[in-house]
């Protein structure tokens, strides 16, 4: 009995048929995560810089057209 289990056990660790997928898997979840980690850092400064833009814009004294200079 423990014979025929060792054999099945030994059988399944050479099959590598799940092998290439289980890669995939792990290299699409480190894609993913790198790229949330990456968008979040990339959309905290750019709402930094936003708000920095914005409060600029609205510290600029604007002309009227009907002004003399």
């Amino acid at each position: 009995m423990t014979n025929v289990i060792l054999k099945s056990l030994r059988r399944r660790s050479r099959d590598e048929d799940g092998a290439v997928t289980v890669d995939w898997v792990v290299l699409t979840a480190a894609i993913v995560a790198l790229g949330g980690v990456f968008g979040g850092m990339i959309g905290k400064q750019t709402g930094i810089l936003g708000n920095a833009i914005g409060s600029f814009i609205g510290s600029v004294e604007v002309p009227s057209a009907n002004s003399n200079g």
